[in-house]
């Protein structure tokens, strides 16, 4: 009862306060007042966001932490720390379709990366008002033609628009890229020399020396007990590493799906799987791009275990926390930080099984404290293979012909 009548005065007071402290506003000065209006979407913004946190914070279980983002690179303040980093070293390639997102982003990173090379690789059907806008902030911009098929959840749109940014940085001999999405704005200054800085201290496993150059960094919207599962978000490497990794064979399967179609889609596979018998397959772009890269860029005969799986991300990967990027995703739940909601599920039976792999999670791999546990295998060991991959498992792709009254826009070409 008390925490009702705290609510219901807050409720009350905040919009009394602001009704009667506007007519003290004519005993402030003019000059005073145009900075405070110049200034009024901050004031105004930070009192409202404030004022939320403290009630969300009181009255339910959780506290609320807010950040703030500029929205226009003409808010934000370069580094002018002094670096190592010589001009063109790095790429930083911006894959996907593109919006005024897209080319404001590319304004923020002219200010925080300085020293790249901007690389937008997008689409043919751009429009000529937003890809001549583009060419006039990046240093390039890729207008790709669209793959044949579209791969499963788009798999297809997003390599190849990838392979292709990353190969013209290879191509002008950058040997280093960061590879993030056109919906996706990271702004953190310096993560270059953070990176590379990275990659000195953890070098890669030598047993690896023969396929690839370098550790390749992700960020850790990953889940530790899915097999292969690496969040496709956000890359870092050396270019002829990506390049190797987004050189994915092409998902002879044509399917158009909006984001709120997916989740039905899978249940659908999901059924017609455990109809005949068989265990869920993840169908993510992440686990196709992750495992085939494993397979064809690693020792032949390799099983698909969870075992493996965190021996490859030991030895060839490197994770760091999404925090220290500090990015932001215009898309899905954009205003929710739920990345690391396994925290908050302690007690839970899926705790473990859907903890974000953090980077203290994978250092403690590194260094031998973080344990192979058996039973995280057992929780999804059907989530092991890519839908390309299926072969003698499934036949090829007749079996879609079953699924596809369930499934509408889903049909197989290959």
């Amino acid at each position: 009862m008390k925490s009702i009548k705290e609510f219901v005065k807050c409720l009350i007071t905040i919009p009394a306060a602001v009704w009667y402290g506007l007519p003290l506003l004519c005993l402030v000065p003019a000059k005073l007042f145009r900075k405070f209006w110049r200034n009024s979407d901050r004031f105004i913004t930070r009192i409202l966001a404030v004022t939320f946190a403290k009630l969300f914070s009181r009255f339910s279980r959780y506290y609320c932490m807010i950040e703030f983002l500029p929205k226009k690179a003409e808010d934000i303040t370069p580094c002018s720390l002094l670096t190592d980093t010589k001009n063109n070293e790095y790429a930083v390639v911006i894959q996907g379709p593109v919006n005024e997102f897209t080319a404001e982003s590319v304004r923020v990173y002219r200010k925080i990366f300085p020293k790249a090379v901007i690389i937008v690789s997008t689409w043919v059907n751009t429009d000529e008002r937003l890809a001549a806008e583009l060419r006039g902030l990046a240093d390039d911009v890729l207008l790709n033609e669209p793959p044949k098929t579209s791969g499963l959840l788009n798999v297809n749109y997003q390599a190849k628009s990838s392979y292709a940014g990353i190969r013209r940085a290879y191509e002008l001999g950058i040997p280093y890229v960061m590879k993030t999405r056109s919906d996706q704005r990271i702004y953190t200054p310096l993560m270059f020399e953070y990176f590379k800085s990275l990659l000195e201290v953890f070098p890669l496993d030598g047993r690896y020396s023969q396929w690839q150059k370098e550790r390749i960094i992700v960020d850790s919207r990953s889940f530790i007990s899915h097999q292969y599962f690496l969040r496709d978000f956000f890359y870092f490497g050396t270019s002829q590493d990506l390049m190797n990794f987004f050189a994915l064979p092409p998902d002879p399967i044509n399917c158009t799906m909006s984001t709120l179609e997916m989740s039905r889609y899978r249940n659908s596979f999901k059924k017609w799987l455990n109809s005949k018998g068989k265990t869920r397959i993840d169908i993510s772009p992440e686990i196709q791009l992750t495992k085939s890269y494993i397979k064809r860029f690693g020792p032949e005969g390799c099983e698909s275990t969870l075992k493996n799986f965190w021996e490859d991300v030991k030895s060839r990967f490197l994770i760091v926390d999404c925090a220290e990027l500090r990015a932001y995703l215009n898309k899905y739940d954009c205003f929710l930080n739920f990345w690391n909601l396994a925290l908050t599920w302690d007690g839970q039976p899926e705790a473990d099984y859907e903890r974000s792999f953090l980077a203290p999670l994978w250092l403690s791999l590194v260094k031998g404290h973080l344990l192979y546990d058996p039973k995280l295998e057992e929780a999804h060991k059907h989530d092991i293979e890519p839908f390309h991959n299926l072969g003698s498992f499934c036949n090829g792709y007749e079996f879609l012909d079953e699924v596809v009254k369930d499934i509408p826009l889903l049909r197989g070409d290959g």
